[in-house]
């Protein structure tokens, strides 16, 4: 199954099993509080595609990408952090 869902997302495609995304209509203009929540998310994501290359040679017992995928994986985490510290102050500003 994992192997399904790393060449659907080489390919840009959803993995089997996901449904599709729901076609939005209009965009809204982004707030400064908006945008900076997209741009971590964005990072997160870049930083998730820059690891893939490390995951597969950890997976191969390269030790020094096991490190490196430790470190990615510290970044996502913060990231991740950031983006729900966001997502909480624009639940607590009525948004």
């Amino acid at each position: 199954m994992l192997d399904a869902v790393v060449a659907a997302s080489r390919r840009r495609e959803r993995p089997p099993g996901t449904p599709p995304r729901a076609a939005t209509a209009t965009r809204t203009p982004l707030s400064a509080s908006t945008l900076r929540m997209t741009q971590n998310y964005e990072n997160m994501v870049a930083t998730v595609n820059a690891a893939r290359d490390d995951v597969e040679k950890a997976m191969a017992h390269n030790k020094a990408a096991c490190a490196r995928v430790r470190k990615s994986m510290q970044e996502i985490k913060n990231l991740a952090q950031e983006i729900r510290k966001e997502m909480l102050e624009l639940r607590d500003a009525g948004n």
